[in-house]
């Protein structure tokens, strides 16, 4: 019923920054989000918008550049005797042993490559968080980090979305960070959409299955004019209620 009476819904823009445009680990089709985007993020429709930024020391753990400052698990090591290499996933050795993907230097604080993108429209009463700060631990969600257990290493956002009826999502990339952040907004109970249009993968592949993967996880994947076609819906129903409220 509060879905209807008193909507609040709330849009997160998830690390459209200038590494992930044009920097050191560019996603495909990334500059052609651009524009759509921005339209989308000046639409009426939106009560809160939060941006999210990758925000790495430089002795961040997913960089290919550190794989030597930290202890490989003897196991794994074993199995790949091979040289590591570039967008590889290693495990490094901890209590349990921890997963992660070697990417490119990317987002350093303070960086260029870490500021939003230039050409975005970033609304007066938008908000920000950052993540991936903790140098040992990845962050891919904007809401927890890459432990694997549910709610560690909170970004904050779980507390500034708390008033939220309905979560979109969109940015980059969706096999990584936007998916996460779309499922961690279904655990925590939202109801949530990924906007198809409004992301990019790193890989064609594993963006699909992130699709499923929340559609399975009972989030909905739409396109921004069909997502606001239905939203208008709600909207007269809302109206519609009070209408009925008040007779």
């Amino acid at each position: 019923l509060k879905t209807i009476l008193e909507p609040h819904t709330t849009l997160l823009v998830i690390d459209m920054q200038n590494d992930f445009i044009s920097g050191s680990l560019a996603v495909t089709g990334a500059e052609d989000l651009i524009g759509p985007m921005s339209d989308m993020i000046e639409d009426e429709v939106w009560d809160q918008i939060i941006f999210s930024k990758d925000w790495h020391p430089r002795n961040h753990i997913s960089f290919f550049s550190n794989i030597g400052l930290r202890e490989l698990d003897p196991d794994w090591l074993a199995k790949h005797p091979e040289d590591i290499e570039m967008f590889q996933e290693v495990v490094f050795k901890r209590d349990p042993p921890y997963d992660q993907v070697m990417w490119p230097d990317h987002c350093i604080q303070g960086s260029e490559g870490s500021n939003i993108q230039s050409g975005l429209s970033l609304p007066s009463n938008a908000e920000f968080i950052e993540k991936g700060m903790n140098p040992e631990i990845d962050s891919y969600s904007a809401f927890f980090d890459n432990t694997g257990v549910f709610g560690a290493g909170s970004t904050g956002l779980d507390e500034m979305v708390s008033g939220s009826t309905e979560i979109v999502v969109v940015g980059l990339a969706l096999d990584f960070c936007v998916g996460s952040t779309s499922l961690d907004s279904l655990k925590l109970e939202y109801p949530t959409t990924l906007l198809m249009d409004m992301t990019k993968p790193v890989n064609e592949e594993t963006g699909a299955e992130m699709f499923r993967k929340v559609e399975m996880a009972g989030g909905r994947v739409t396109s921004f004019q069909e997502w606001k076609e239905n939203h208008g819906s709600w909207r007269k129903a809302k109206e519609m209620a009070e209408f009925l409220i008040n007779l």
